[in-house]
């Protein structure tokens, strides 16, 4: 690999690291508002702050406003989000290694990815 690779290299998996630090702070920033928001709405409008049932509104029902109470549509919208930062963030990664042809760390972050999105839809 010449020096001119490796300088781009680091460079792009500097920019790499940039991006998902922007990235991370973003979403976490919104989730939090997001859940604090909604525990705020429900500690105000009376509702019991620990209710028996899903920590986290299916995706399905988040999608219809009219369905369940904002607060709490509120809350799962951040908790969604944090639990999806690190696929983000491996998306990101993947991205980058197919971009620079590092096909043994994009194979890699795709495994990864996989994995995660596995565990996601099998609830583990």
């Amino acid at each position: 690999m010449s020096s001119e690779s490796r300088n781009s290299s680091v460079s792009s998996g500097a920019d790499l690291e940039e991006q998902m630090r922007k990235v991370s702070l973003l979403v976490s920033v919104v989730a939090v508002v997001l859940m604090a928001g909604g525990f705020v709405g429900a500690a105000l409008s009376g509702n019991a702050l620990a209710v028996p049932g899903k920590s986290v509104l299916p995706i399905a029902s988040l999608l219809n406003f009219t369905q369940e109470p904002l607060a709490l549509a509120a809350m799962s919208t951040g908790i969604l989000l944090l639990a999806l930062l690190p696929l983000v963030r491996v998306f990101l990664a993947t991205t980058l290694y197919v971009r620079q042809r590092v096909p043994l760390d994009a194979a890699a972050a795709l495994v990864v990815m996989v994995e995660l999105l596995v565990s996601m839809w099998s609830g583990g």
